[in-house]
Formats: structure tokens, sequence, C-alpha cells
């Protein structure tokens, strides 16, 4: 995994998939929420998670849609969310209704049951919203000293995942690039 502060180089994701590596984009940032309509409407702090269709990597989410309960990979459709079961109890809303998160009106979708990959760190306490990454800029939530974290999620076999390691390492090194971690099982 590549975490950063600041948008993560295009020449890594080239690299890694020159080495055969698989890979996965992560967006996560604390925003609000607002549900509702005008008379009645809710803002709420919210864990925004914008994700790429080959999220997440290792593991499946496991979802509840209006038609049944399912384990799945990838994104949300464009348009719509998958929110926390926690945000759906707590303010009332159900599959379907609408959501706008900065600049975008979103559908709800489908409620979160299960995600693995969901860490305890403060904006983890927050109710989760994922969006499909391709979503994220008509948000216009992205601006200069928001609170975002960008991650890279890497997998193949071990040896690959070591090489691309101490070509980044050197990478990060050489380039002096501030803000970046690299984070394995092993660490």
């Amino acid at each position: 995994l590549v975490r950063s502060d600041y948008p993560l180089r295009e020449t890594w994701r080239v690299e890694a998939a020159a080495r055969g590596l698989l890979s996965a984009d992560v967006v996560s940032f604390p925003s609000m929420a607002t549900t509702g309509k005008a008379e009645t409407e809710d803002t709420r702090l919210v864990a925004v998670k914008a994700v790429s269709s080959a999220c997440p990597l290792r593991g499946d989410l496991r979802l509840r849609t209006k038609n049944a309960e399912l384990t799945t990979k990838g994104a949300p459709q464009a348009g719509t969310v998958w929110v926390d079961t926690a945000l759906l109890s707590l303010r009332g809303l159900h599959r379907g209704d609408a959501m706008t998160l900065g600049e975008r009106r979103f559908t709800i979708a489908a409620e979160i049951l299960l995600e693995k990959d969901r860490g305890a760190g403060f904006m983890n306490f927050a109710p989760r919203v994922m969006i499909a990454l391709q979503d994220l800029e008509s948000t216009g939530l992205v601006q200069n000293g928001s609170r975002i974290t960008y991650r890279l999620q890497l997998a193949g076999n071990s040896s690959d995942i070591s090489a691309f390691q101490r070509w980044l390492e050197n990478e990060i090194k050489v380039n002096e690039v501030r803000g970046v971690q690299l984070e394995s099982l092993e660490t």
C-alpha cells in the first residue's frame, strides 16, 4: 500500500503495471453529506471513500441492495453511493433516497454491511459513504487544504512486490518526495 497526502504519481502506477502488479486506487477524506428535502434537510459528518473499480484487491465487500444481500468487488455505479448501515438507521434513510456530497447529488444504491479493509482511525468513526472514483471530481470536494489521503493498493507475487517496493523507495528518496508512506503486512 502506498499512502500519500498528495495525489500519487502516475509513473508509479505505470511501473507497477509494467511489473505485472494489480492495483486499485482509494481516496478518502471527511466531509459533510446532506440528505432529505429542503424543509427536513439533515447534514452529517461522513467518511467519504472514493474507489476505483478494482477495489478491494483482497477480500470482498458485503452489501444489501433493495433485492438481496451480496458479496462483491468494485465501485458503486456512477451517480450512486453505498453507505453504512448506521447512517441509514440514524437518519431514517432508505436505499433509493438522495444524498448530496459537495456539488453532486447521488442516489443511495446499497447499504455496506461489511468492509474488511476499514481501519480504526478517527475518521472511521463517522459513517462510511463510498463513491466511484470517477465521480469524485464532480463533487467539488477536492480543494487546497482538504484533508485527503490517497492510497494505491498493490498485489502480486511477493518477489515482484518486494522489487517494486525497493524501486519506489529509491524513487521517493532520489526525488525527495514528502508525505508518502509504504505499508505492508510486515510493517
